[in-house]
């Protein structure tokens, strides 16, 4: 029986190896997930790319007015390219962006 569970080399069960992706999430410059913003430091600073203060990228906040226009305008331009969100990244499978944690056998 397939249980869905990766095993090491001693046949030991290590975790989920594969997730259902029949279930795929729109892209997120077409649905915008809504994200909690953190403080930055002085250093950087946000820009969105998105309207109403969506697609957040963060930028260098020592760039002038002009060089800042310029880049996000690049950025704006090649928003497709940018993995927002893991779905986002085509190609890679969310089992391999996925955390485990390994347990000894009996621990």
């Amino acid at each position: 029986m397939d249980d869905g569970l990766e095993t090491n080399g001693k046949g030991e069960s290590i975790g989920i190896s594969s997730f259902d992706t029949n279930e795929k999430s729109p892209p997120s410059i077409l649905q915008t997930p809504v994200k909690e913003l953190k403080p930055l430091t002085d250093h950087v600073k946000y820009v969105f790319l998105g309207e109403g203060n969506t697609l957040p990228v963060i930028i260098s906040s020592k760039l002038t007015r002009t060089q800042e226009d310029e880049l996000v305008k690049v950025l704006q331009s090649h928003k497709q390219a940018l993995g927002w969100t893991i779905s986002d990244i085509k190609g890679i499978s969310p089992s391999i962006c996925t955390h485990r944690i390994l347990l000894e056998t009996g621990a």
